[in-house]
């Protein structure tokens, strides 16, 4: 990361000595020579990258070239802050002269140049001798090999993940036995990245589980459960509100909720999944929202502790998933190592399936582990570079402690489960490491030393012997320990560890102090690890009968609590032949591998790696994907030996993190160093956030993390680094958009995520604040610290204060509403880059500060006004380096005409809460910006068709445009049918009768557009008024165009449209979609079609349709026939129809409507 950093300072001194070299000239010696100094240390970073990890003294010295980095850019942003205040760069050579430009200013930044650069200069004089041999590595090459190793796969779902069919057959099965019992809660149980997610997802998108349940949920709790969110989440859900009702909805306490979900969910067979719940005490909560429902309902947990799930539910088995086998692990590493379609016949070389074969035998059996390993012998091509990465996770095992050598890939993962040990059993847990590996620990001896040293506390209720018993039996349930054997009375049993807990518990010893005998706390005071559920539980009805719950959880106890009944689905870590498969597929995809893939070497280092990923999916193929960016076994040995090097030499708190994170750091070092602060940049969204990529890639831009290139546009440019960390497997794809290519939202592994906000904070690139406050004010002490963001728990207002001048951006990820968000002094924090600020006003004026317009460099600024009307200063016009401009407000409001002046801008993004506002913002005269690429909801007036404005634009793709006369809208449309680069285009038609779309016809190069307002008040003379729609749509929305003709009867004719909103957009009384029409129509959603009767479709109409949503159409007597023809339909949502239409298609008490049999085919049907 520090190369980094370096990197972007060199860029910055760069680009000032171009543009400032007259002013510069008598410092430019100084300058110069820092520059070349950086570069000088910038290629001493990428040589000695990753390798700091594992050397104190080289690491201190990385953190100090970092933080001169940092002073360098400071002193930049320092000297252009000032040159804008004598007025900018357009008026410096005329003014070179003048008073501004007096000496001591240049004087001033040549001294505080030449201390930077002494400083470098006296750590490269004091740097010690390292060997560093790259073996041929570097980032430049890593780009062009991933992108061809990897494009196959960037677009397609996850095929090479472990085989979960006996488990999902297991959970289906347990979901769809209609027990007649409230909170029927089915658990899948097992330790962090065994694949209880992956295997509760698989269930929940299975056709069989969506046709089963009338209404399903998905929540992701994690362990900080906030019951009110989930609530909420789910209620939305059920009612599918209007803006009206979620407005009523979001003020509703937590009593009003669980009630009004009860209501909503009792007449329902649903299944709710409450993935990776920890406490009870979370279930006992949320419970009583949930009814009993209609025979069948069920809630599914995923748990860490089976205590939780046995709790929810005792009459409940979990499904317990376990760790995988030797042979598993390997053929999971083979998987993510040689991805199938890329393999050719060399993977069977003997020397990767012996390398492949010790490497996966070292993950544990952990599925994580195995594919973080997989993804990075994916990256090397070389039997030498398996040898070194297999070196690397054994790396200086002799020099080691022989406690040292059982180091395993399991341990990072651990270390949160051992964290959540209830007080009392961490000292019981830390005992074991005593026993040598794979000891068969007697019971009754272990009880009776626990006892001795004082760990189990007399109690009166309990014999002490029992309570150990007790003790046992949690630890069992946490996964912590495994039954090895049992009694003669099939209950009692004896333990051993798997080999990563010993090295955990190891660490810990060191780590932790033991609490003296007799201090600790009774058990039953202990656990406080079921809260979640026991808040989310009474949330949930019975529902109807069949009505389930589904979690995922990391703890066994929570879905055993949750469900005792119900048996948890536990997932198990993958064999080491699992994992060895795995890393195949991804280290060598088929296509692009040649004959070199089967190598012994490249096997030999590949199961190696594959083994030290102790089984865990997310680990191999992490490791896979690094592995696919490596091209020789040189390359492949030095990520084997990085994994592993040096474990010695680390501080004992960092020895506690096993191979698993080992890897991933890896993977992470391995990033080219313009990608590493993109991936950290991550950090600041909230754990399982989903993150917009749009928004994401422009906040890169307005960091500078994506440079200026003449070749690319730096969106383009940005959506390629996106690509390329989701092809390492770093980031996930979370929704797609409506072409089904282009990512819209991505997320992070909780695995990962604690990787990047753990390098987030060791290179003090962003600090996390949250606290559960309802009010927050946070003054902020000086420091190097560069970006701050702040997430809302409880917190509604934030105020910021003190001096913090070295403050970048201050980020708000943002669901709710914000009451306030401001800062107090905008001199205190004159270098902010990105900058978001909130105020509800309750329907008052928010004048926002004149003083914002002295943040010379902003480069991204949103502005929220909730319920309120934003008055924005002329100052805004100032902002020369901005970039973004975000604004929502609750009413419309004016943009100071110095906005559109400025020549940087690129997005300007404005929202009005009110429905069908009537005004745009206004174009200024001087807006004539060639670099604008998002402009929406602009008004246009006659000066703007006069001017001919718009063909400035020649950047332009995306345009929202307000018009309030129908003369203006013909002659718009022709002028921006020139506009080659326009792809979405959104009109917003007001007051306007008749306006004439006919030029819309040229449009050949849109994808996307929304026409808003009436558009027709009679007949088309020259037939339907849609017939000039652009023949390319492929996402079209129609919204209060109030037509008469039947839309249906143009819109099946385009060929390419995929996406269909109709919201209030046709008054007619009969629709017909005919045969072979909408040939690729895959999502149609009608709404407020309040005088549709009758609607036909025809056998053969939309044969590609997946999802088909109607709200509202009140007055639909029955559901067209042909619907049962569209066999390709998954999911069907009927919201606010008519009760007798509901009764023809509903099944109640067994006995099927009328009209059942038309949607039968259908998956998931959802009636509300």
């Amino acid at each position: 990361m520090a190369e980094a950093i370096v990197s972007l300072a060199v860029e910055r001194i760069s680009e000032l000595l171009i543009r400032e070299a007259v002013f510069l000239k008598d410092v430019k010696e100084e300058v110069e020579s820092l520059n070349t100094e950086l570069k000088r240390m910038q290629c001493f970073l990428e040589d000695v990258d990753g390798k700091a990890e594992q050397d104190t003294r080289l690491r201190n010295r990385v953190s100090e070239i970092r933080d001169l980095a940092y002073d360098a850019e400071d002193v930049i942003d320092s000297f252009i802050l000032e040159r804008a205040h004598q007025g900018g760069f357009q008026g410096m050579v005329k003014r070179f002269t003048s008073i501004c430009t007096k000496p001591w200013h240049l004087h001033k930044i040549g001294v505080q140049v030449k201390a930077i650069q002494t400083k470098l200069q006296n750590i490269s004089k004091n740097l010690p001798a390292y060997e560093i041999s790259r073996a041929g590595e570097g980032s430049s090459s890593v780009f062009n090999v991933q992108r061809q190793l990897r494009r196959t796969y960037s677009h397609v779902e996850e095929e090479d993940v472990v085989s979960l069919e006996v488990s999902t057959k297991d959970v289906i099965t347990k979901l769809m036995t209609e027990e007649d019992r409230p909170h029927a809660v089915v658990s899948i149980v097992g330790m962090g990245g065994l694949g209880k997610t992956t295997l509760a997802r698989k269930v929940y998108n299975h056709v069989d589980v969506r046709r089963h349940f009338d209404f399903l949920a998905w929540f992701s709790i994690s362990q900080q459960c906030k019951p009110r969110e989930v609530l909420l989440s789910v209620l939305k859900k059920v009612l599918s509100p209007s803006n009206d009702e979620r407005e009523k909805i979001e003020k509703m306490d937590e009593i009003e909720l669980r009630r009004t979900l009860f209501d909503a969910l009792k007449e329902k067979r649903f299944l709710v999944v409450l993935d990776d719940i920890w406490r009870s005490e979370d279930w006992d909560i949320l419970k009583p929202a949930f009814p009993r429902g209609r025979k069948g309902s069920k809630i599914l947990f995923t748990t860490r502790n089976r205590n939780v799930a046995s709790r929810a539910d005792p009459w409940s088995t979990p499904v317990e998933l376990s760790l995988l086998t030797d042979d598993e692990s390997w053929n999971l590493l083979c998987k993510k190592a040689f991805p199938r379609s890329k393999m050719g016949s060399q993977c069977c070389s003997e020397e990767f399936v012996k390398l492949g074969k010790e490497m996966a035998k070292k993950c544990g059996g952990l599925p994580l582990a195995i594919v973080v390993l997989g993804c990075l012998l994916a990256t090397k091509q070389s039997v030498a570079q398996w040898e070194m990465v297999h070196k690397n996770i054994h790396g200086h095992l002799n020099e080691l402690p022989r406690q040292d050598r059982q180091y395993g890939a399991v341990n990072r993962i651990l270390v949160s489960s051992y964290n959540d040990l209830p007080y009392p059993l961490k000292p019981c847990f830390l005992y074991l490491s005593h026993y040598p590996e794979d000891w068969e620990i007697p019971i009754k001896e272990l009880i009776r030393l626990w006892i001795a040293e004082g760990f189990i506390p007399e109690n009166k209720e309990f014999v002490m012997e029992n309570l150990g018993e007790k003790f046992l039996e949690e630890l069992i349930d946490r996964s912590l320990v495994q039954v090895s054997r049992r009694d003669y009375t099939g209950t009692n049993v004896e333990t051993f560890l798997p080999q990563s807990v010993v090295v955990l518990i190891y660490e810990k010893t060191v780590l932790i102090r033991m609490a003296p005998g007799g201090t600790a706390d009774t058990f039953g005071a202990a656990p406080q690890i079921e809260e979640d559920w026991d808040i989310l539980k009474p949330a949930f009805p019975r529902g109807r009968k069949g009505s389930k719950i589904l979690f995922t959880t990391r703890n066994r106890n929570v879905a055993s609590r949750a469900d005792p009944w119900s048996t948890p689905v536990e997932l198990s870590l993958l064999t080491d032949d699992e994992s060895w498969n795995l890393l195949c597929k991804k280290a060598f995809p088929r296509s692009k591998m040649g004959s070199q893939c089967c190598s012994e070497e490249f096997v030999k280092l590949g199961k190696e790696m594959a083994k030290k990923c102790g089984g865990l999916p997310l680990a191999i193929v992490v490791l896979g994907c690094l592995l696919a960016t490596k091209q020789s076994v040189a390359q492949w040995e030095m990520v084997h030996k990085n994994i592993h090097g040096h474990l010695n030499e680390l501080p004992r708190q960092d020895r506690q993190y096993g191979a698993v994170n080992r890897i991933l750091v890896s993977s992470y070092n391995d990033l080219p160093y313009p990608l590493k602060p993109c991936f950290l940049y991550l950090s600041h969204y909230p754990e399982d956030w989903e993150i917009p990529i749009k928004e994401l890639i422009r906040l890169w831009i307005a960091e500078g993390f994506i440079p200026e290139n003449k070749e690319f546009v730096m969106e383009n440019l940005g959506e390629k680094f996106l690509e390329e960390l989701i092809d390492r497997s770093l980031v996930q794809v979370s929704r797609r958009d409506y072409t089904g290519t282009n990512v819209e939202t991505c997320r992070m592994h909780d695995l990962l995520r604690d990787l990047c906000m753990k390098k987030a904070r060791e290179e003090k690139f962003l600090e996390i604040i949250q606290q559960p406050l309802n009010e927050l004010e946070v003054t902020l002490a000086e420091s190097m610290l560069r970006r701050i963001s702040i997430h809302r728990s409880e917190i509604s207002k934030v105020y910021l204060k003190g001096e913090h001048p070295k403050l970048r951006s201050l980020l708000f990820p943002m669901k709710e509403e914000w009451e306030e968000l401001c800062i107090s002094k905008y001199k205190s924090f004159k270098f902010l880059r990105v900058l978001t600020l909130a105020k509800s006003n309750n329907y008052e004026k928010w004048h926002v500060s004149t003083e914002i317009g002295n943040l010379q460099h902003l480069r991204y600024l949103k502005l929220y006004c909730y319920n309120g009307k934003m008055i924005l200063p002329r100052s805004i016009g100032r902002l020369n380096s901005l970039y973004t401009l975000y604004i929502k407000s609750g009413y419309e409001s004016a943009i100071p005409d110095g906005v559109f002046k400025l020549e940087r801008l690129r997005h300007i993004v404005i929202k009005v809460d009110v429905v069908f506002a009537v005004r745009g913002f206004r174009l200024g005269q001087g807006f004539t910006s060639k670099n604008i690429e998002t402009l929406k909801r602009i008004e246009v007036d006659e000066k703007a068709v006069e001017n001919n404005a718009v063909l400035r634009w020649t950047n332009i793709q995306s345009l929202g445009i307000v018009f309030t006369r129908a003369k203006y809208v013909k002659p718009t449309l022709i002028l921006l049918t020139k506009l080659q680069r326009l792809r979405s285009v959104s009109l917003s038609i007001f007051d306007c009768l008749d306006p004439d779309l006919e030029p819309l016809s040229q449009y050949y190069h849109l994808s996307k557009l929304k026409l808003f307002g009436r558009i027709e008040d009679k007949p088309h003379p020259n037939g339907h008024v849609l017939k000039f729609l652009p023949s390319n749509i492929v996402k079209l929305t129609l919204a209060g165009c109030k037509l008469s003709q039947d839309p249906m009867v143009v819109l099946e004719k385009l060929c390419h449209l995929r996406i269909l909103y109709l919201k209030d957009a046709y008054i007619g009384s009969k629709m017909m979609c005919s045969s072979n029409g909408f040939p690729k129509l895959d999502y149609l959603r009608m709404i407020f079609l309040s005088k549709l009767e009758e609607w036909e479709i025809e056998d053969g109409a939309m044969p590609c349709l997946r999802e088909l949503k109607l709200v509202n159409v009140e007055c639909l007597k029955m559901l067209p026939e042909g619907l049962r023809h569209i066999t390709t339909l998954q999911e069907l949502s009927l919201i606010g129809i008519p009760r007798l239409l509901k009764e023809r298609i509903k099944v109640i008490d067994g006995r099927e409507g009328k009209d059942f049999y038309k949607v039968r085919h259908i998956p998931s049907i959802n009636i509300i």
